[in-house]
């Protein structure tokens, strides 16, 4: 079992937060104390709650990419149009 890094675990609690409070609704401070930290190592890794936010959003993005590329190389052999439809289903 992998163990779940400290950066790892605020990301987890701040996703958590966002979806229960929304953006505004939350607080560096909700985040900190829930994931048991202090509030200066959220700064140090992600600068602010924008930051953190922005790190949030590439990090589910680039899962997501991915996951599209890999089934799009699956489907190397229709041409690029039928391709295209296939993704989009």
């Amino acid at each position: 079992m992998k163990k779940t890094t400290t950066r790892q675990k605020v990301m987890d609690v701040a996703c958590r937060q966002f979806f229960l409070k929304g953006y505004h609704g939350t607080s560096v401070r909700d985040i900190a104390g829930e994931a048991a930290v202090n509030v200066s190592l959220i700064s140090y890794y992600f600068t602010n709650k924008q930051g953190l936010l922005e790190t949030l959003i590439i990090d589910y993005y680039e899962d997501y990419i991915g996951l599209v590329e890999q089934q799009a190389d699956a489907m190397d052999e229709l041409d690029p149009i039928d391709r295209l439809c296939r993704l989009i289903e």
